[in-house]
């Protein structure tokens, strides 16, 4: 268990092969929590890298932050490279650059990750998204957004690159380039989503595997979001958990933990 306290490392420099970041390994029932990463310099010529863990299996890692660059091969997240976990309410926004599984907060991820939300650039070669680069997620990730820009040559999302798992409640506006299989939200996908969306005009993308495209105008109102079922404090009517809240008719959804 390593609790940060709210506290910051500043400047982590790692050079090296596989299994890359603070802990470059997490293995069965790890608790990692409120621990800010800043100007991380990850630099690795192998699989499985992140700031804060290259590895993950079976933990929880919560109100973790990271930025700064991250560079790996396979499996290369902002925050975690591989994630067979639960991660929630944890940011980055790192430059992340890799060749396949690339993702502004996790490369690869079977598991869970909710109320969480990427910045950075993303940079891949095929399964490159601005949160996820792969996801096989059966239970779904939920409530998280992408903001970032998103390069790559196959299956490249804004949100997800490809996805075979559930997306709920989620959006992206960033801007997303590739050459096959290109979304605005996800690149390819086994399934759909009816309440996530993505920017058509910021993305410069008006088609996705799974999603639904808006405006820009139409992503800054909260009616897009009301009507899909997204819970937002001060209103009942999607729930009473208060996850998202909005700056309505001038930007897009927030997570309530930004407050």
């Amino acid at each position: 268990s390593f609790n940060g306290n709210s506290h910051i490392i500043q400047s982590l420099h790692i050079e090296g092969y596989n299994r890359l970041g603070l802990f470059g390994e997490l293995y069965e029932n790890a608790e990692i929590s409120n621990l800010t990463l800043e100007s991380v310099d990850i630099n690795g010529i192998g699989d499985y890298v992140g700031s804060l863990a290259g590895h993950s299996y079976r933990n929880n890692i919560t109100e973790c932050q990271s930025n700064g660059t991250v560079i790996g091969n396979d499996c290369v997240g902002g925050l975690v490279g591989y994630n067979f976990g639960y991660i929630t309410s944890c940011s980055s926004n790192c430059t992340v650059i890799g060749n396949d599984y690339v993702g502004g907060l996790v490369g690869y991820n079977p598991m869970i990750i909710s109320s969480c939300f990427s910045t950075g650039i993303t940079i891949g070669n095929n399964y490159i998204g601005g949160l996820i680069g792969y996801n096989m997620s059966r239970i779904g990730i939920k409530t998280n957004y992408s903001t970032g820009m998103v390069s790559g040559n196959n299956y490249i999302g804004g949100l997800v690159g490809g996805n075979f798992g559930g997306i709920i409640t989620c959006f992206s506006n960033g801007k997303v380039n590739g050459q096959e299989n290109t979304g605005g939200l996800v690149g390819y996908s086994k399934v759909d989503s009816k309440s996530s969306f993505w920017d058509t005009e910021t993305s410069g993308q008006v088609t996705s595997a799974e999603g639904i495209g808006k405006t820009t105008a139409e992503m800054q109102d909260i009616n897009t979001y009301l009507n899909a079922g997204w819970d937002f404090i001060g209103e009942t009517k999607s729930g009473t958990k208060d996850i998202w809240w909005i700056d309505n008719g001038v930007d897009y959804p927030r997570l309530w933990w930004e407050l």
